[in-house]
Formats: C-alpha cells, structure tokens, sequence
C-alpha cells in the first residue's frame, strides 16, 4: 500500500525570498558585529592613549612640585651667605612670609642657625599663615604668633618645646653637606607626617644654619 506524504505547499515567493533575506540578516549581523569589535578595540585604544597621558602629566607635576622647594631654598641660602639677606629673625620672617603668600602648596618655611636660634612661618589646616620665633632669652621654646603685614601681632598663647638644631630637617643637611630631601619625619606638633626640602647655609667651610621648606605627605596625597 503506497503512503502519500503530504508536505506543506511552499510558494515560488517564499524559495525566492526567504534565502535573499537570510543572507541580508547574516551580512547585516557580521557588519555589525565588525563595527561593534572595531568600536571596543578603538575605545580601549583611546582609554590607554588616555592613561598613558594622564600619568605623563602628573609625573611632569609632581616633577616641578618637588623641584620648586630646592630652587627656593638655594636662592634663600645663597642670599644668606651673600648677606642679602639679613639673620635677623623677623626681617626673614617677613621674608619667607611673602614666599609663603606666593607659594600655597608650601607648609612652612623656616630658618635656624647653629646657636638654636629659629624662624619659621607655618600654614595651619585653615590656610591661615603664622610666625614661630626661638630667640634669647628662650631657646629651646618656640612661640607662635598671629601675623599682619608680615610682622608678628598676638602671641597665640602656643608655646612648644623645640631643638632644631636635633631635628631630622636640620641635621640631615649638615651631615651631608648639601640639599636634599630628608627622611619622613613627624611634626613636632600636629603629630603629622611631613617631608623637608633642607639646604645647608655655608660661610667658608662653616655651616652656620640651614633653611628648609616643609611639605605635609597628605595634601601630595591628596592630589
């Protein structure tokens, strides 16, 4: 007995059109897959072309960030030994004040000589700049004052125990007999972590002081 197997009448149209439209769709889904693969890889490119850049950028910064202290502390120490600049505390003091207005990023400056003698301006967390002094007849104490015009005004009531003269920013230069940076050290008072820029003053084969510009290792996190 013959079986008849009936299937499905298919059109003319159908045979024509059908294999037309498949290979659109899988012409269409290869393009856009390229275009899609092509997109990613030229994203990455660009995302590397863009770290690449970055990271050239902040080492160019980073590079006149930390070579901005040196510069300072060799025409400060220059015109020390050259007399230019006079010893007197608060005539310096008003000097590095000025720096200081000009230079934000710094911390503090300062100045100590091989009697213990001390000046320094220092920059609060509220940006607000004031005076240390160690002078005769109170070495081994400094006192904090509030600052107008670059003269010391108020006594702040801060009065701190303090050697320079055993500090790292101090002694690291005269060992060494040149500018360098010291090694990290705690603020005396504040108890945070700070770096110094220190260049020793000279005077024939004589150190006779050491001026220094301070950086707090947070805010160069920070950026």
């Amino acid at each position: 007995m013959k079986i008849l197997r009936r299937f499905p009448r298919i059109s003319l149209s159908q045979v024509l059109v059908v294999p037309f439209i498949t290979q659109i769709f899988l012409a269409v889904g290869l393009t856009g897959y390229g275009s899609l693969r092509h997109g990613q890889v030229a994203i990455e490119q660009l995302v590397t072309q863009l770290n690449d850049e970055s990271s050239k950028r902040v080492d160019q910064h980073l590079d006149s960030y930390l070579a901005i202290p040196h510069q300072i502390n060799q025409v400060n120490a220059r015109s020390i030994e050259s007399g230019l600049l006079s010893r007197d505390l608060r005539r310096l003091g008003h000097y590095f004040w000025e720096q200081m207005r000009a230079h934000p990023e710094f911390a503090f400056i300062n100045f100590a000589d091989q009697q213990g003698k001390f000046i320094g301006i220092n920059r609060d967390h509220r940006n607000i700049l004031q005076m240390d002094i160690i002078e005769p007849p109170h070495l081994g104490f400094y006192y904090r004052y509030d600052i107008k015009d670059g003269k010391p005004t108020a006594f702040t009531s801060y009065k701190v125990p303090y050697e320079p003269l055993k500090e790292v920013w101090y002694t690291d230069p005269v060992k060494a007999r040149k500018p360098l940076w010291t090694s990290i050290y705690f603020w005396n008072d504040d108890k945070v972590l700070a770096i110094s820029s220190s260049h020793p003053v000279i005077q024939g084969n004589q150190v006779i002081g050491v001026v220094g510009i301070d950086y707090l290792l947070h805010r160069i996190s920070e950026f």
